[in-house]
C-alpha cells in the first residue's frame, strides 16, 4: 500500500513538471523500474530466493526540483529440510522395530533402558558405539534397500529400516 501511494506521489509529481507548473523551462524527467526476480531450487533442500526494486526518479534539471522514490523489496529463505524419523530401544525392544522411511531420513535411536545396546547393521548402514542409557545415535539413509540391524550385546534385539525412493 505505501508503494502505492508512493507511486502516486510519483505519477503526480511527473505529471506537474511534465506540465510545466514547477518552471516553465525545459525539463529532463527520468524512469527507471526494475521488477523482481524469483529462483526456487528443492531437493532435499527448500531454497527460495525473491528480491524486487521499485525506484523512479523524476527531477526538474534546470531548478533542482523533483520527486526521488526509491523501494526495496526483498526476501532471502534457506531452508534445509531433512526428514527424520526415531526408534526407542526400551524393554529389550526396538519400537518400533519395523521402520519405512523415504531416502535422506535421518534416523535417531535412542535407549531408554537401563542397559547398554549397539544398533548395528547387519548389512550397512546403522553402526552405533555403546549406547548407555539415555545415550541416542542417529544415521541418515541416503540409500534405497532394506537394512535389518541387531544389538551386539543382545542379538535377538532386531530391527529393520525400508528405505524407499
Amino acid at each position: 500500500m505505501t508503494r502505492f501511494i508512493r507511486l502516486s506521489m510519483v505519477l503526480a509529481g511527473i505529471a506537474l513538471v511534465g506540465a510545466g507548473c514547477f518552471s516553465s523551462k525545459t525539463t529532463t524527467e527520468t524512469t527507471n523500474t526494475n521488477t523482481s526476480t524469483e529462483s526456487v531450487n528443492t531437493n532435499n533442500d527448500a531454497n527460495a530466493n525473491a528480491t524486487g526494486t521499485f525506484s523512479t526518479n523524476s527531477s526538474d534539471t534546470n531548478t533542482g526540483t523533483g520527486v526521488n522514490v526509491n523501494a526495496s523489496i526483498g526476501a532471502n529463505v534457506n531452508a534445509v529440510v531433512t526428514p527424520t524419523a526415531s526408534v526407542s530401544v526400551k524393554g529389550m525392544a526396538f519400537s518400533p522395530s519395523s521402520l519405512t522411511v523415504k531416502k535422506g531420513t535421518k534416523v535417531t535411536w535412542k535407549n531408554n533402558d537401563s542397559i547398554a545396546h549397539t544398533v548395528t547393521g547387519d548389512n550397512g548402514g546403522p553402526n552405533s558405539n555403546t549406547l548407555s542409557a539415555g545415550d541416542s545415535y542417529s544415521f541418515t539413509f541416503n540409500t534405497v534397500g532394506s537394512f535389518p540391524y541387531h544389538c551386539n550385546f543382545h542379538p535377538s534385539l532386531t530391527g529393520t529400516v525400508k528405505v524407499t525412493e
